[in-house]
């Protein structure tokens, strides 16, 4: 479950979609995430304004995690940002794509 209160924006908590939460965050929003691990799949984060990503106060970074697995044959990015993004708190896991393409 995840709300707006207290001026944390949106809080969000293991087991929900982080590019769903991204999506609804408003201009200038915070998206707080809890413990756990966000798979994006082969999905790309897009930040296109003004956001803020955050670990939950008292949560180890190395225990929120997000995650993407991109094909083995394909080039791709865990983000596309085009907009003022601050990320602080949590652990970025990329795996994939194909080493001889870039």
């Amino acid at each position: 479950a995840w709300g707006r209160g207290g001026g944390m924006g949106l809080v969000m908590v293991e087991g929900e979609g982080l590019l769903e939460m991204v999506r609804a965050a408003p201009e200038g929003g915070t998206v707080v995430l809890g413990k756990g691990t966000y798979d994006l799949g082969s999905e790309t984060l897009e930040l296109d304004r003004e956001l803020s990503i955050v670990g939950e106060e008292g949560v180890p970074r190395e225990d929120i995690v997000i995650k993407c697995t991109a094909p083995f044959d394909k080039q791709h990015s865990l983000a596309v940002v085009s907009g003022k993004v601050t990320i602080v708190g949590v652990t970025f896991d990329y795996a994939g794509g194909n080493p001889a393409n870039g």
